[in-house]
């Protein structure tokens, strides 16, 4: 952000050399120095007489002493009275200021003030401009003096900084600070503080010294910032932009000023523009829309940075405005490349596959790649994805393809202009891809069955039936259809991993609803031996064949763990008690299985005592330890080492299930002391 201080430089040189000079003057009143200098203004030295008159005015660092409105008078009149120079160059602005403050000994002459600030007005010092705080002009001094007066808090803050940035009057700034912050402005003492350092140091304003300044500004930046300053809050981040060493809140500071109503436009835009300067990515992107929508109509030729900003604003939103112009824009970004669509494939209309441009689509649509590309910019994609659409059509070459084509189409909103269209168009397909007209009527029926949602069995009897009175598929393909139809039945009311309670309703359905068979036998069998909620499993040890069966307590951690040996063709219940599986992490499931003993009429679970695995997906062993007396049940019976007795079931995917399995193998092999007949 190289030239965020541009201006801001500017005027600070201008005010040094001011100090330096009148200071200067004040010292050396009476030595030859000063008798040089008036010698040439008695000669006739435009530039003698403009600084002797700027002398005995004097700025914002002269003491009252040395300051003396009659004599500057007499110079700058003899100044304007000199043939030589330019309108601007002969003491304008000190007449305007001479007449507009009064005081020392001359009497205040607002219309004569005014009267001067109307000759320089087409100077371009006359303005100042910044990329940390809002411009002021001195045009406008009376126009924000009568505001202040009124009481306006932010036309008494710009008068003060009017008065101080200008280098005019001290005193008469702070008064207007003090005023202001008796209205409650929480930057007016941020200004005074930091002015008062600046008047102590005058040799801050030097460029040179810019460090020195920003150590001395810390304390109250810091100070200003935490009682809520936003003066502050901006310059210290701006410093900070300098002096590349931003961080994250602040940033996150500058964002929430932009975002508030009270800010006005222009420091809204210029918070944005050094957000924008810091962000990388979309981020950068997405905050250099929102300081161009702001900064529209806001005059920003000052600033260097702003037309840099802009002008990539422009190429960017031209770039965005087509969605070709945004694969293109992507694809030739290393930090946007292939970030939600392969460009490669997109321009191969995607090998005639639907899905992934239905994804590219969602993708585009999501808040932070609406924010990145812009709502209206997206709003003019559609056409240009229909015409994608038709291409992606006509790439079709293989009936999958082309069947998912159509479930896409059928459930996907922003296609629905194109449904008609395309039911025409499929026959023709189907033709070119030699599909029989039964394969036909199978398909569509198959797309037919995709699309529903069965929420009773009612529902589904009445879809069965219809399907059976169909004439037009041949029996083998509506007996592939039928089973599909009641297993997804099943599925859509009960789920794939049903609660005990569930899977109970079930087989009371499947002993009612006998249409359902065989694949609702079949399913309920299934589940209830291997899904998420109930799941079952055998451990050979010794000749004993131990069979569990681990069912989920409702919807929360907590399994019943039931376990049976079998040996000479008798099986026996030998443990019945609790799991609690917790997962830690998406990786990591702790498995904690309670000690159970059966007491008399039922099976007891001791809180206190209970065995703990840890079982990770990033690790083929599970971790255990003993928790109460569970210790003393524990068997080496099993023979094997430690490595296979901690070996973690087998599994393609890791889940809870796998975690619980793995930890029941290990109790049945470890602790076979607690598994005994009742």
């Amino acid at each position: 952000m190289k030239n965020l201080f541009s201006d801001t430089l500017k005027l600070l040189i201008v005010l040094f050399f001011v100090a330096q000079s009148s200071t200067t003057f004040a010292q050396k009143k009476g030595d030859s120095f000063w008798k040089e200098e008036e010698k040439k203004a008695k000669q006739g030295d435009l530039r003698a007489m403009v600084a002797l008159g700027d002398a005995y005015r004097g700025n914002i660092f002269s003491q009252d002493d040395d300051r003396n409105f009659e004599k500057a008078l007499k110079w700058y009149k003899k100044a304007q009275l000199s043939t030589l120079g330019t309108k601007g160059q002969k003491g304008e602005l000190g007449l305007f200021l001479i007449h507009w403050l009064g005081g020392y000994d001359l009497e205040r002459n607002e219309a004569e003030g005014l009267r001067w600030l109307n000759e320089i007005k087409q100077q371009s010092w006359a303005t100042r401009t910044y990329d940390d705080k809002a411009n002021i002009s001195l045009l406008d001094l009376a126009k924000v003096q009568t505001e202040a007066e009124k009481g306006v808090e932010e036309a008494q803050i710009l008068l003060a900084r009017i008065y101080l940035e200008f280098n005019l009057d001290y005193p008469r700034a702070i008064a207007w600070l003090d005023r202001a912050d008796m209205n409650g402005s929480l930057d007016a003492p941020y200004l005074k503080a930091k002015w008062a350092l600046i008047r102590q140091n005058p040799h801050f304003l030097d460029p040179n010294n810019w460090t020195e300044y920003h150590k001395a500004m810390a304390s109250i930046w810091q100070r200003a910032i935490a009682e809520g300053s936003t003066m502050a809050q901006i310059e210290y981040t701006a410093a900070q932009i300098q002096s590349n060493r931003v961080d994250a809140k602040n940033v996150e500071k500058m964002i929430e000023i932009a975002s508030k109503k009270r800010t006005s436009p222009e420091m809204a835009a210029k918070s944005l523009l050094m957000v924008y300067a810091v962000k990388a990515g979309k981020e950068k992107f997405v905050y250099l829309r929102k300081f161009a929508e702001v900064a529209k109509n806001i005059d920003f030729t000052y600033s260097t940075q702003a037309q840099e900003a802009l002008k990539e604003w422009a190429h960017f939103n031209k770039k965005m405005s087509t969605l070709s112009g945004y694969v293109e824009y992507a694809a030739d970004r290393k930090d946007l490349r292939n970030d939600i669509i392969n460009t490669a494939d997109y321009r191969a209309d995607f090998q005639g596959k639907i899905k992934p441009l239905s994804d590219f689509y969602h993708a585009l649509h999501k808040p932070d790649n609406v924010a990145f590309i812009g709502s209206d910019n997206i709003k003019n994609y559609d056409n240009e994805f229909y015409s994608k659409v038709f291409r992606v059509f006509q790439r079709i070459n293989h009936l999958d393809d082309l069947m998912e084509f159509r479930r896409v189409m059928n459930d996907e909103s922003w296609l629905s202009p194109l449904r008609s269209e395309y039911e025409a168009r499929y026959p023709n397909k189907f033709a070119e891809l030699g599909v029989a007209a039964d394969r036909i009527a199978y398909y569509q029926e198959k797309d037919k069955l995709h699309r529903k949602k069965f929420t009773n069995f009612a529902e589904g009897r009445l879809f069965l039936s219809e399907l059976i009175l169909r004439n037009d598929l041949t029996a083998s393909l509506k007996n592939e259809l039928t089973s599909d139809t009641k297993k997804q039945i099943i599925y859509d009311i009960y789920g794939r991993s049903p609660s005990k309670k569930q899977l109970s309703q079930l087989q009371d359905v499947i002993y009612r609803e006998k249409w359902i068979l065989p694949e609702g036998e079949q399913i309920y069998f299934e589940m209830q031996h291997d899904s998420d909620n109930s799941f079952a499993g055998d451990v050979t040890l010794n000749k004993v064949l131990y069979h569990y069966q681990c069912t989920r307590k409702g919807e929360g951690s907590r399994f019943e763990l039931t376990i049976h040996a079998v040996k000479n063709n008798q099986s026996n219940l030998v443990y019945k008690g609790n799991i609690d599986a917790q997962n830690k992490d998406a990786n990591t499931v702790a498995v904690k299985i309670f000690k159970a003993k059966f007491n008399v009429y039922r099976w007891v679970d001791s809180a206190q005592d209970y065995l703990l695995t840890t079982v990770s997906a990033q690790s083929s062993q599970i971790e255990t330890a003993e928790m109460g007396d569970i210790s003393i049940y524990k068997s080496s019976a099993h023979g094997m080492s430690p490595t296979q007795l901690t070996q973690k079931d087998q599994a393609r995917e890791f889940s809870q299930k796998v975690a619980v399995k793995s930890a029941v193998k290990y109790f049945i092999l470890a602790y076979t002391n607690l598994l005994t007949t009742i």
